[in-house]
């Protein structure tokens, strides 16, 4: 056979017509997933039916490169138990996993090889990577390579899959992904993953520069987990530090209050509920963590049983339910109360009830923000099936309706909209499920459950106020309900990892309300798939399905879906009956460029012209500035339309800027700003072709792609002017003050440090706490008597706060109260501003 590309579409084809074929499969990919195999299940079903035989090689990684891929792995090998063999390359830190993307199909007395770009994956057989057929000449080296690899390991150490238990690969993972972690201080066999590890060690810089943080995650990835390894750091910066935990409901307190004894290891809080508040020794408590709702800290505060400065650390978890405009607010009245070191917010959705502003706002330094479409496609929550059925009612729903109880339940809670629920069922979900239907109000609740019963199903309500709400709770956990109907006591809170499929009687454009709701079913539970019936109402809101959509896949994504009929995505598939689909696709259609709009927006692109001296070749790179929460840009070389990473660290390149006193050596973001104009042609052709992996670059942290760069860290001591004073506040009002000289800087007498505050182990700090008379190991705020010179900021940060420092983050202008960081980034903006992008 002659070479010729395959596009996505020919490449399923392509193997689907050689598995036809071929009595050996080989598959040789860095990432696999089970979600690929169901595309050649007919195929696949013959191919095993005549004893064929399928071989692959993968590494350990998942797709998303922040976990290993037991689980697929294992379903795929015990799906086709006889027939197949998997080989494995363990991949160890600092080692890069196999590269290579071969795919194999050997007949009686011929083959055939496919040479690609992409991964056995869902995203890479429907991605834009290119593969090719490969020709006579070039084909029997590969296969000499498949060979090599399969037989003598190809240098990878490959390992049979079937030799690793689950224990190997939990212990593979976690030398991986947290190869310092104190073995023997820990005990909770917690593995955290990529995006935690990153909050954690942002919080780590953090820590002592700003008061109130938030945490931003989907429903079912871990918010406690980052929560209780927070506190485990602070362990390490303050001694015996005492936490609080308040939350609005008990069942999430108590999970909480579970799981912080499981990470951290001798953790003896106390859990005050109803129940002991009256036989419990405050007084003998005072030196305790405590866990307790916060409606009953509200009380125990006004009854004076807690000092205003007993806790160094609260967590506000749902802290979406922090509502500082009501007069009444319990979060609130708590956050006014106390002065610990932290106050840290926990949320899903930091939006709140219309009028009021973000929770980033009261909360402000973000240490992470993940959108539910990220978690999805990551596949941090489990798989879903959402279904959009056609509202057969033929109602029609305006804003006034959705705003008013009165109003959307006189119209949407009719015997024809109601019996929708039988068809749902009937039609999408099996014998065996644990499914909750959020409707509209308590009487509609009750009226759903009663079509139900009266149809043979095992089905209850339930409401705030219901007596025998743990009795139901257990009997749905058990399967003994098969349906739970609720109106919004179960958006969030309770804990039920069973349940595998949830139906919208309730339409509601609040996206905290729909994501609370739909997060009860996200949670990962053996092979669990979620199936979400959505009843697809005739919404008279111009972006209603727009923003709803939007909160489950990406803008681009949804292009995708409206312009190419694509229902398919990684972790997620769309299911729409024929009426709702045309319906949907035509308002979706007539917003295309909303979505075009809201992907460009984040983005300004410069075109970096450039000459490369050794190889007297021209050579074009874009700078792409991402103007989203992390303010974050990166440097592309160009290769036609498409982007590839440039690292301006790699010296083999010794390149020419255009403009006079700017190039890679020592890459000036500020000075480019000021000398260069963003060209706002390149967005469509740069942007677009681009999107998804200039997203994905962008929420990389810095350890891991290390020529990147996030203004929140960018260095810019050099900016401040001479003359300039600096200070950095620590507790009663003590200040230090720093001088910026010609040469250096002056930190000046009677400035108050902190030194031995923070783990230390940098001789030359402590060189200078000598000089500055500091007695060893002084571990509390020491008034300095003279002037002490530095010429390096670092030494001079560390000194004043005790280590683990950074210039930006520490130190604030005298002049407009702001720190550097914030200082250095307001300036870009200026600039940013001045290209009215």
């Amino acid at each position: 056979m002659h070479y010729s590309d395959l596009s996505s579409t020919s490449l399923v084809e392509a193997i689907k017509s050689f598995i036809n074929k071929t009595n050996t499969f080989y598959i040789i990919s860095p990432f696999i997933t089970k979600e690929a195999f169901y595309e050649f299940d007919k195929e696949l079903e013959d191919f095993f039916g005549r004893n064929g035989k399928l071989k692959i090689i993968t590494s350990t990684f998942t797709e998303s490169g922040e976990s290993f891929n037991y689980d697929d792995l294992f379903y795929i090998s015990k799906k086709y138990k006889r027939n197949i063999e998997i080989k494995v390359q363990i991949v160890k830190r600092g080692e890069k996993p196999l590269h290579k993307k071969i795919y194999g199909f050997m007949y009686e007395n011929d083959f055939d090889i496919i040479l690609g770009s992409a991964n056995f994956t869902y995203r890479g057989l429907y991605g834009k990577e290119i593969s090719s057929l490969q020709s006579n000449e070039s084909k029997q080296n590969l296969l000499n390579e498949i060979e090599y690899m399969w037989n003598e390991q190809g240098n990878y150490k490959l390992v049979n899959f079937k030799e690793l238990s689950k224990e190997d690969w939990i212990k593979m993972e976690n030398n991986y992904f947290n190869p310092f972690r104190d073995k023997e201080n820990d005990n909770s066999g917690f593995i955290l993953k990529d995006y935690q590890q990153e909050i954690i060690e942002k919080y780590k810089e953090d820590l002592f520069e700003y008061k109130n943080h938030s945490v931003i995650l989907p429903t079912g990835t871990g918010k406690t987990i980052v929560a209780a390894f927070m506190f485990l750091h602070l362990q390490d910066v303050i001694d015996k530090p005492k936490l609080l935990f308040t939350t609005h409901r008990t069942e999430i307190l108590n999970n909480a209050f579970n799981r912080f004894k499981q990470i951290v290891k001798g953790f003896e809080p106390v859990l005050i509920d109803t129940n002991n508040q009256k036989i419990i020794d405050f007084e003998s408590i005072k030196n305790k963590s405590v866990f307790v709702t916060n409606k009953l800290l509200k009380n125990l505060i006004d009854k004076n049983k807690f000092n205003k400065n007993q806790f160094d650390i609260i967590f506000y978890d749902e802290a979406h339910h922090f509502d500082n405009e009501s007069e009444t607010n319990i979060f609130d009245y708590i956050f006014k109360y106390f002065n610990p070191t932290n106050n840290i917010a926990l949320t899903a959705t930091p939006e709140r009830r219309q009028g009021l502003e973000s929770i980033t706002n009261i909360f402000d330094n973000v240490l992470y923000h993940m959108e539910l479409h990220e978690a999805i496609e990551k596949k941090l929550v489990c798989e879903i099936n959402y279904y959009l059925m056609h509202d057969k009612s033929e109602i029609k729903l305006t804003r006034d309706d959705l705003n008013s109880e009165v109003k959307l339940l006189l119209k949407a809670d009719n015997l024809k909209r109601n019996s929708l629920v039988l068809d749902a069922i009937r039609k999408y979900l099996e014998y065996c499920f644990t499914t909750i239907i959020f409707c509209i109000n308590i009487e509609h609740a009750k009226r759903i459950n009663e079509i139900l019963i009266n149809n043979g199903y095992n089905s209850d309500y339930l409401v705030s106020d219901d007596i025998n709400r743990s009795e139901k709770l257990d009997k749905f956990i058990n399967k003994k309900l098969n349906f739970l109907c609720v109106v919004d006591i179960l958006n969030e809170g309770i804990d039920i990892p069973e349940i595998d499929s949830v139906i919208f009687l309730r339409p509601t454009q609040s996206k905290t309300i729909y994501l609370q709701q739909l997060g009860r079913g996200l949670r990962k539970f053996n092979d669990k798939k979620l199936k979400v019936i959505d009843i697809a109402t005739n919404i008279e809101i111009k972006d209603y399905w727009l923003n709803r959509f939007c909160n489950l896949i990406t803008e681009t994504q949804l292009v995708e879906l409206v312009d190419n009929n694509c229902t398919k995505f990684s972790g997620l598939t769309f299911d729409f009956d024929e009426l709702s689909y045309n319906e949907l696709l035509k308002k979706l259609k007539q917003q295309k460029d909303v979505l075009y709009k809201n992907s460009l927006s984040n983005y300004i692109v410069w075109d970096l012209k450039c000459f490369e001296i050794l190889s007297e070749t021209n050579k074009d790179f874009v700078l792409i500035f991402d103007k989203n929460s992390r303010w974050w840009y990166e440097i592309y070389e160009v290769n036609g339309d498409n982007l590839s990473i440039f690292d301006i660290n790699d010296t083999s390149y010794n390149l020419v800027y255009k403009y006079n006193g700017l190039d890679f050596s020592e890459f000036d973001i500020l000075k480019f700003l000021k000398i260069t104009k963003s060209e706002d042609d390149l967005k469509i052709t740069y942007i677009h072709n681009n999107i998804e992996k200039i997203n994905e670059y962008s929420k990389r942290k810095i350890n891991q792609l290390p020529y990147n760069y996030s203004l929140s860290v960018f260095p810019n001591a050099k900016y401040i002017q001479e003359g300039k004073i600096l200070y950095k506040k620590f507790k009663e009002n003590k200040t230090a003050y720093v001088k910026k000289t010609k040469n250096g800087y002056i930190l000046l007498k009677n400035s108050w440090i902190y030194p031995y505050k923070r783990k230390l182990i940098d001789k030359d700090v402590i060189k200078v706490w000598n000089q500055l008379n500091v007695p060893e190991n002084f571990d509390s705020l020491f008034e300095i008597k003279n002037d002490y010179f530095f010429a390096r900021s670092k030494i001079l940060a560390d000194v004043i706060v005790g280590g683990n420092s950074s210039f930006p983050n520490e130190l604030s202008y005298e002049d407009n109260k702001k720190l550097l960081r914030n200082h250095y980034i307001s300036n870009i903006c200026k600039i940013l501003n001045k290209y009215d992008l």
